[in-house]
């Protein structure tokens, strides 16, 4: 973290369930009793690809392996399937066959629902952060923004002023990662981290701030009024 590097396992100390269960999947261990920490069995370097696996190292013989292919943060996809069994699909994401850059794996029908083209069109990364991505695309037909980061419920994408589309949604792409659907067109959009309890919360400390500073403020007025008002000792 402190020289900008990144590791698939993230830098939580718990992990999303989701993203455990698909690094466990794909390391041959058992998804549904696996702990945090244990040692890999196998490593299907293909599915890996998945979440930006470029590097691998072995602190038992320190040496070293390099991956070739791996899946970029934003990229541009028109084929879907829908599947809401988490164990099919983390099997159809290990299985060899299955083309990541040209499907996702999704749980429900976008809307827009992507259209294959002959040109996929361009996506961008303006800026990023821990907590959000500034991105912009140009596409010709409705397909689907894949972001090869982890999902949760607390990721939500915003419109820019000029986008095509007036609202986003975010879905649970490949079970662990985030897709978005986008209508053909120009789009600015911005996604953050930002859950429901966060956004309740800065609302409540900021009116709470508001109150203590008022009462702070009647207190002191009332406390020099009373030495205005009191006669002068002789």
């Amino acid at each position: 973290m402190t020289t900008g590097a990144l590791d698939i396992a993230g830098d939580d100390p718990t992990g999303l369930l989701r993203y455990n269960r698909f690094l466990d999947f794909a390391q041959g261990l058992d998804p549904d009793t696996t702990s945090v920490g244990a040692s890999a069995r196998s490593y299907n370097t293909n599915a890996l690809r998945m979440v930006r696996l470029r590097y691998r190292f072995s602190n038992d013989d320190q040496s070293g392996w390099e991956y070739e292919d791996p899946l970029p943060q934003l990229s541009l996809v028109d084929h879907f399937r829908v599947m809401t069994n988490y164990h099919e699909i983390l099997s159809t994401l290990t299985n060899a066959n299955f083309d990541m850059r040209d499907t996702v794996i999704l749980e429900s029908r976008p809307d827009p629902a992507p259209q294959p083209a002959t040109e996929k069109g361009a996506v961008h990364l303006l800026a990023s952060s821990t907590d959000s991505l500034e991105i912009e695309a140009d596409v010709a037909a409705p397909c689907l923004l894949l972001i090869t980061d982890a999902y949760s419920g607390g990721w939500r994408a915003l419109a820019r002023p000029g986008s095509a589309q007036a609202r986003y949604q975010i879905l649970p792409a490949n079970y662990c990662l985030r897709a978005i659907s986008l209508q053909a067109g120009r789009h600015l959009l911005r996604v953050e981290y930002s859950p429901l309890g966060f956004r309740i919360g800065r609302v409540v400390s900021l009116v709470s701030l508001a109150l203590f500073f008022l009462l702070a403020g009647l207190t002191v007025k009332n406390h020099f009024r009373r030495l205005t008002a009191a006669p002068l000792a002789r």
